[in-house]
């Protein structure tokens, strides 16, 4: 699947529609109930396929999660099928972001890299890729 057009799509978008469609998925709203200011947002989860998005309170996308080990109720999504580079570590990733003259942040888990108007953030565990986050540059 093709998550990076999504970031920014709304949820309302025919293209979301047609996903929340094809896998029934369901959306959560997630409001400030505690009137601790927090912005309202919404979520929806699919588990089975291993991937999750959050929208902010205009019901934008601006947060994909991609599962690549299973965790949770998450199954571990096929890498093969997203449009996202997946590296086998850290190393790997940095070596490629170098290359490409990419800016990118590291720590001990995670490689975070800025890519046009979005961030991924590669998490490690175990030195074995885990969780790719995609999110709008402005989220």
């Amino acid at each position: 699947m093709k998550f990076l057009p999504l970031l920014g799509q709304t949820l309302k978008s025919d293209r979301v529609i047609e996903i929340l469609e094809c896998f029934s998925l369901e959306v959560i709203y997630d409001f400030d109930r505690l009137h601790e200011g927090t912005e309202d947002r919404y979520w929806c989860s699919a588990p089975a396929q291993g991937f999750e998005f959050r929208c902010d309170q205009t019901q934008r996308i601006d947060v994909i999660f991609l599962y690549v080990a299973s965790r949770g109720k998450f199954a571990a999504i096929d890498v093969a099928s997203i449009d996202i580079p997946c590296f086998a570590n850290i190393d790997q990733a940095r070596a490629e972001f170098e290359r490409a003259g990419l800016q990118f942040k590291i720590g001990s888990e995670y490689i975070k890299v800025l890519s046009g108007n979005h961030w991924t953030h590669y998490e490690f565990r175990g030195s074995l890729l885990s969780l790719i986050t995609v999110s709008l540059a402005t989220a």
